[in-house]
């Protein structure tokens, strides 16, 4: 799913918080006296008449600039943003153009807007900048993010393939889906596209050509439920950070520390003609640069993101914590990597977050004489707890590695953790090229790859894989 937002969206949502959709109203139906003629029965003086004389006039407008005016012609508290061609505001701007154009020379024209106080310019409450798609996928996303106040406002995570806790709260509370103007689809009765722009790999498809009609009001609309079916399904998200150029991995239905697992930056493609407003019609035809953001949806599937911070350590110890405490989401699967150094090198056993880990039975674990690997697994259950894991030697080990994943979508139907893995296969050699062979298996399965070597230094990965975690410890 891709929503698009323009500058002008963003700025119109911050002056739609002022006095008066009323007087707005009540000028463009002043301009419109323009067509009628004279007569005896309506013998009222036409507004625009000084437009007829010799000497140019001044003609100043005044704009209402109220919250309504960010609203949809229907509803008034349905803030879709000021730009967008379902606000009234837009519909406003659209008319005062038109009428400005069609008597250009005849006057001086101004424009004013009523002026807010200074706490109406503040992007807060439930409001903020407004995205719009048209892609069938929002529809998922609508009443999925309910707002809040960040800690930190921020636009991405900074591990990139993995957010921790503190950063998903911080992207997930910045963003509402759940209000007024985003917990439905507009217009009612509209008909949802059959395709989204970007497709699951990320492939651009062809962009479709919106069609937004003329949406009527709720009365006419319950009247004939069927008024608006030609028009296509819009869906909005609001946020209150400037989100360009980005993509954010959700799992839909998760709580805020747990629900963005990753970001990553995108180039935004064109905006699909006729969804995103302008003042001039052949702007809004898709190939202006617009704000965009993409929502990876992997509630279904496997989502694998390394979780908390990675553990090298030189230290000789019994026992090794992850450097920080972090809260699985409930029903997943989590995985502990493990390697050991010292005579004594095999761990005795894997807790966190309430959990004890299971050991994955390996084909092989030594790596020379000095260093051991292995993978430990436990169910996240309904209410994992914030901890870090932890490794117990059973004698002193002379250092450690220890990083944690956690896996969404991983079938947890078998009794014990382990039979959520399908296959777990080593190799073990010297050289700089590091391979194992897995045996045929479903594309449905996700492959997690760990390499530890013994040269103090890092690993580059095949260009089809997704590097985590990248450390070292040297001792011995």
């Amino acid at each position: 799913m891709t929503t698009h937002n323009g500058p002008e969206q963003a700025r119109r949502l911050w002056r739609t918080l002022g006095i008066g959709f009323g007087l707005s109203l009540a000028l463009l139906a002043n301009l419109g006296d323009r067509a009628f003629s004279a007569s005896a029965a309506n013998a009222g003086i036409d507004p625009l008449q000084v437009l007829d004389t010799a000497i140019k006039n001044n003609i100043l407008f005044m704009v209402g600039t109220s919250g309504t005016m960010g609203g949809t012609v229907q509803d008034g508290t349905a803030i879709v943003g000021g730009g967008d061609p379902a606000s009234r505001f837009y519909q406003v701007k659209r008319a005062l153009r038109e009428v400005i154009a069609a008597n250009a020379g005849k006057a001086n024209f101004g424009l004013a807007a009523f002026h807010p106080d200074y706490n109406q310019h503040l992007i807060d409450g439930s409001q903020g900048l407004v995205y719009v798609t048209q892609d069938p996928t929002g529809d998922l996303y609508r009443n999925n993010f309910v707002g809040g106040t960040p800690v930190t406002y921020r636009d991405s995570c900074v591990a990139g393939t993995s957010c921790t806790n503190a950063e998903s709260n911080d992207i997930f509370t910045e963003l509402t889906s759940s209000d007024a103007g985003t917990s439905a689809a507009y217009p009612r009765g509209c008909t949802p596209q059959t395709t989204n722009q970007v497709a699951a790999n990320g492939t651009v498809n062809l962009p479709i050509t919106h069609v937004l009609g003329s949406p009527a009001t709720n009365a006419e609309y319950a009247a004939n439920a069927l008024i608006n079916i030609g028009s296509h399904c819009r869906y909005y998200v609001k946020s209150k950070s400037m989100l360009n150029s980005r993509r954010f991995q959700v799992f839909r239905g998760q709580g805020s520390t747990t629900a963005i697992r990753g970001s990553s930056t995108i180039a935004c493609p064109p905006p699909p003609p006729g969804l995103v407003g302008d003042d001039v019609l052949a702007a809004a035809d898709g190939s202006k640069a617009r704000a965009c953001f993409q929502v990876q949806d992997v509630t279904t599937g496997l989502m694998m993101s390394e979780r908390g911070t990675a553990l090298y350590s030189t230290t000789r110890s019994t026992t090794y914590t992850g450097a920080a405490a972090w809260t699985p989401a409930a029903t997943t699967l989590l995985v502990a990597f493990v390697v050991g150094a010292g005579s004594v090198v095999d761990p005795t056993g894997v807790t966190g977050h309430g959990l004890t880990y299971t050991k994955v039975t390996l084909p092989a674990n030594t790596i020379s004489t000095t260093h051991a690997m292995s993978v430990w697994v436990a169910k996240a259950g309904a209410s994992p707890t914030s901890a870090a894991a932890s490794v117990t030697f059973a004698a002193t080990a002379l250092g450690a590695a220890l990083v944690e994943y956690e896996v969404a979508g991983a079938d947890l139907s078998g009794i014990l953790p382990t039979a959520a893995i399908v296959q777990a296969v080593t190799s073990n050699g010297t050289g700089t090229v590091a391979s194992t062979t897995l045996l045929a298996g479903s594309t449905a399965n996700g492959v997690m790859y760990f390499v530890s070597h013994l040269a103090a230094e890092g690993a580059t990965p095949n260009a089809l894989w997704t590097e985590g975690s990248d450390g070292s410890f040297i001792n011995p």
